[in-house]
């Protein structure tokens, strides 16, 4: 008989899909009461707000506007600044003119200044708050005699505020013409912004907004690089995104034109600093989600429990190295079949693989084999050892004992296990021979080392420089004639480390810089050849992408090849 196979897919449906029907509906009634209550009223007592101060600062700046439509009817002095002559009463009237201005800033702090352009006599009169504000005033005075020069000066004519740059900041202008004179009132868009009064809201920031002509300003006198891009929602008030999150509320300012307005961004910290109520229910759906979580885990601890169980068992088998483990061929719950035959597949397959890595393994000592072989040239120990007998027979026990020692040391480096070693000791490994060769050729062989102290000890893979010193020794140096080997140490411009080899012999063939240069495996057959293959198998068995060899014949001289390995 079958053993029936429950769905354990419908039982964990079910139960997930009652705990978050639930959870969804009471986030779904707080979501909406938040929006449509608190949210509503929230964003309507900020725009009361806005709008008793849109309209303060509307009454001053009115005030402005009245205290300039006052001069049509005021005394002569526009007109004798208007006549042009530089006597007296003309500078008395520019005078008393000046003083008049200050005055009214003085009582009017909204504005930075106030000036006056006469067309006939091309003068402009001005007086502003602050010293710092004289360079505003003298860009107001060529802009206006520019505007006059090309005729366009009665554009300039407003009953309301327009945004104006003048040196280098923003500003909002007005302009009323009293017979042939032109009187203007500026001020920072930031003396408007500051002026706006908003409620404590502890570390909360608001942002408010000057919009006109299509621009926005800021506190800091400055458009704003990226307008606000507001949009608005089906319930509750307008939303933007700058820095963070924002509600909009607007004011329409009559003193702007091209309906200007102001524009209070609220940061949604303190939207949610109204809304705790919300955050109380919204808690105990929490709560409610943890309690139906904990017994749908429950649930499913013991329905599963039993296949789960087999399952971490068989890995903890796993590793400790039981390839023999398997799960159940037939599962007691369908949906763990595929699991079942796929953890089987995947032992399986882990076996074969591991097989694989050994024969790899296998192989790389193969090559790490070959590549000692090559090394340990016979004739060069045997050489070694008939001047040692020779040294030893004219009594030159110094020199025997300087020989042997260096023998020992180039043989132990040579057999070393080591994966890698210290640049300095591998440079030392090429003195030795170098000594030792040039006992056998008298002193024909110059080395010449050029490394910094600081990369001495970068970690190197052993043996990548001494087979290619050792291969210009067997196939360039000839007795009686001199042979440098110069080696270069530094740092390339990725930041590892680039060492060069090269000698003063006859150098590559074209043939075989092609061959070499293209990657194709040298030929095996040549001595000097295997020393290369095996030291480009190690380097690529070794570092893998991340290495670069480059062969080339030095100029004016013989051989050369580059490494650049990675510098640890």
């Amino acid at each position: 008989m079958i053993k029936r196979r429950h769905s354990i897919t419908r039982t964990i449906y079910v139960t997930i899909m009652l705990s978050f029907a639930i959870c969804f509906s009471l986030i779904l009634l707080n979501n909406f009461y938040v929006i449509t209550s608190a949210g509503k009223q929230a964003s309507q007592q900020l725009e009361v707000i806005l709008q008793q101060q849109t309209r303060r600062i509307d009454s001053e700046l009115s005030g402005v506007q009245s205290y300039l439509t006052g001069f049509i009817y005021s005394g002569p002095d526009l007109d004798t600044i208007a006549g042009g002559r530089r006597d007296s009463e003309y500078y008395s009237a520019i005078y008393r003119q000046k003083a008049n201005f200050a005055s009214f800033l003085a009582a009017s702090p909204v504005i930075d200044g106030i000036g006056v352009y006469s067309v006939p006599s091309n003068e402009f009169v001005y007086s502003v708050l602050q010293v710092a504000d004289n360079d505003t005033a003298l860009a107001l005075r060529d802009i206006t005699r520019g505007a006059a020069a090309d005729g366009t000066l009665p554009d300039f004519r407003s009953t309301h505020w327009y945004p104006m740059e003048l040196d280098g900041a923003s500003y909002i202008v007005t302009c009323i013409q009293v017979r042939s004179n032109y009187l203007f009132a500026w001020t920072r868009c930031s003396n408007i912004l500051d002026r706006i009064e908003m409620p404590d809201t502890g570390d909360d920031t608001f942002i408010v907004l000057l919009e006109t002509g299509g621009q926005y300003f800021t506190a800091d006198n400055q458009p704003l690089d990226t307008p606000p891009a507001i949009r608005r929602r089906s319930i509750g008030a307008d939303i933007t995104t700058l820095d963070r999150r924002y509600t909009v509320a607007r004011s329409a300012a009559g003193f702007l034109r091209d309906n200007g307005s102001l524009v209070l961004l609220t940061p949604d910290t303190y939207m949610r600093a109204q809304l705790r109520a919300s955050y109380l229910i919204l808690a105990g759906a929490l709560a409610l989600l943890t309690a139906v979580a904990a017994v749908t885990s429950s649930v499913l601890r013991s329905r599963l429990g039993a296949p789960m169980n087999d399952l971490l068992s068989s890995i903890r088998q796993l590793k400790e190295g039981d390839f023999s483990t398997r799960l159940p061929e037939s599962a007691a719950y369908t949906e763990f079949q595929p699991v079942n035959d796929a953890y089987n597949d995947m032992v399986s397959r882990i076996r074969d693989l591991k097989i694989g890595i050994y024969q790899e393994q296998l192989k790389q000592q193969q090559v790490q084999s070959q590549y000692l072989r090559s090394q340990i040239a016979p004739h060069f120990f045997i050489n070694c050892l008939n001047i040692i007998y020779h040294l030893a027979a004219r009594s030159r026990m110094d020199e025997v004992q300087q020989m042997t020692v260096k023998l020992s040391r180039h043989l132990r480096y040579t057999l070393s296990d080591r994966p890698f070693v210290a640049l300095e000791e591998e440079l030392e490994e090429i003195r030795d021979y170098v000594a030792l060769s040039n006992l056998r050729y008298a002193d024909a062989i110059s080395l010449h080392i050029s490394a910094d102290d600081s990369l001495l000890q970068a970690q190197i893979l052993p043996m990548i420089l001494v087979p290619q010193v050792e291969n210009i020794v067997k196939h360039t140096v000839r007795p009686g004639e001199n042979t440098d080997i110069c080696i270069e140490v530094n740092v390339n411009k990725e930041g590892g480390l680039h060492l060069r080899i090269w000698d003063s012999g006859e150098g590559w063939s074209e043939d075989n810089l092609r061959t070499l240069n293209n990657g194709e495996a040298p030929v095996q057959n040549s001595g000097y050849h295997i020393g290369l293959s095996n030291t480009v198998q190690r380097l690529s068995l070794t570092y893998g992408e991340t290495y670069r060899i480059l062969f080339s014949n030095h100029e004016s001289a013989g051989a050369q090849i580059d490494f650049d390995i990675p510098l640890q």
